[in-house]
């Protein structure tokens, strides 16, 4: 397996309110949306995000099958090889519905069963 490719993303607070990101992980056929550190803990957070204009055909959240699942899990099975993870790890997804940044929904939904 290569290397994953990583995109650093800057330091700071991220929509999450507690967190940095710490990278943007693209593999062959896998990736990650957001990677961020809980501060002042020993928790990574993988967080896959999906976007959506409105929810007519169903929930966004429901747009994470059991193939993405998959996916994830072999990402961040690279990522931890690769980087000598040795953090908690906590899966998140996030939906946004709308198509105005003022208007849209945003819904967190921590620690989510990927099994």
């Amino acid at each position: 397996m290569r290397r994953p490719r990583t995109q650093a993303k800057r330091a700071g607070k991220c929509g999450l309110r507690f967190c940095q990101i710490v990278a943007i992980v693209d593999l062959d056929d896998a990736d990650l949306d957001l990677i961020a550190q809980k501060e002042d803990e020993d928790l990574l957070v993988i967080v896959e995000v999906k976007t959506r204009r409105n929810e007519r055909f169903g929930d966004a959240s429901l747009a994470v099958t059991p193939q993405k699942i998959r996916s994830i899990i072999i990402a961040t099975n690279a990522f931890v090889k690769t980087y000598q993870v040795h953090s908690r790890i906590r899966f998140d997804i996030i939906t946004i519905v709308g198509t105005h940044a003022e208007t849209a929904q945003v819904r967190h939904v921590e620690d989510v069963p990927l099994m």
